[in-house]
């Protein structure tokens, strides 16, 4: 059977434990409790990248140009429904792993990171790859700032893929530096 470092003697960056050096005292970390990952560097971040992509997605689609747009096939409209509820489930799950007490923080940490990334990604290349497909919700004119088209929903992939990654850099950032201290 597995043990934890702790129940072998070494504390959470590998080192042995003496007497005067217990784990319950300076760090939040127990086998039997675990850590949240959305407390560690990164993981608020991720928290707001997930509820932001769930708020603005629903309320990007709760209207009369997605799922009232009349003009929209009905299976479009199941398609788009589909998707919100996919998304905000699995979301949910994310959020719960983010911060649910796991002996396995990073795990929870990269899964939670990874699916706005996942989601938003398909801003960049669908249109590119499906004939007919555009990321412009109402027809005509498409938004210009300088000469420059500038789509809202876009803007919104980039921030919050952006957020997700920039979470997961700082918690990989994080285990890099405990690993260096640990080895000194």
């Amino acid at each position: 059977m597995l043990r934890n470092r702790r129940e072998l003697g070494y504390d959470r960056n590998c080192k042995p434990m003496s007497a005067d050096n217990d784990m319950r005292i300076s760090e939040p970390y127990t086998a039997q409790r675990g850590l949240r990952a959305g407390l560690q560097p990164g993981g608020y971040l991720i928290t707001v990248s997930l509820i932001m992509s769930v708020a603005i997605s629903v309320s990007a689609d709760f209207n009369a140009t997605h799922l009232f747009n009349p003009a929209w096939p009905p299976h479009a409209k199941f398609h788009d429904a589909a998707m919100l509820n996919l998304l905000t489930g699995v979301s949910v799950l994310a959020l719960w792993l983010l911060w649910r007490r796991s002996r396995e923080p990073h795990v929870a940490a990269n899964v939670a990171g990874l699916i706005p990334i996942i989601f938003w990604s398909a801003f960049f290349w669908v249109s590119l790859v499906i004939p007919g497909a555009s990321l412009q919700a109402v027809e005509g004119e498409p938004p210009r700032i300088g000469g420059i088209v500038v789509l809202p929903n876009v803007i919104a992939a980039f921030v919050f893929v952006l957020m997700s990654v920039a979470g997961l850099w700082r918690r990989r950032l994080l285990q890099v530096q405990n690993f260096q201290s640990s080895r000194a």
